[in-house]
């Protein structure tokens, strides 16, 4: 059977005032939020990240159309 050793008081007394400070409860909940609101950012980015992926390609084929209609098509293609 295991039995714990008493600790002496000067040792406990500090981890009690320790337990009942909340000095940096603040900072702990700021540090969760943050995480919490990147985590969900990263997943939101994960999901969408495929539909967007041809978009550049498709505004880039715009505007190219449109210059063409604008300007003029290139004679060298």
């Amino acid at each position: 059977m295991l039995t714990s050793l008493p600790l002496p008081k000067s040792l406990v007394r500090p981890f009690g005032r320790f337990a009942r400070d909340e000095a940096g409860a603040v900072t702990a909940d700021w540090v969760l939020l943050t995480a919490a609101v990147i985590g969900i950012a990263v997943a939101v980015t994960a999901i969408f990240a495929p539909a967007f992926a041809p978009l550049p390609q498709t505004i880039a084929d715009s505007i190219q159309t449109h210059n063409d209609t604008i300007f003029g098509a290139d004679e060298d293609g």
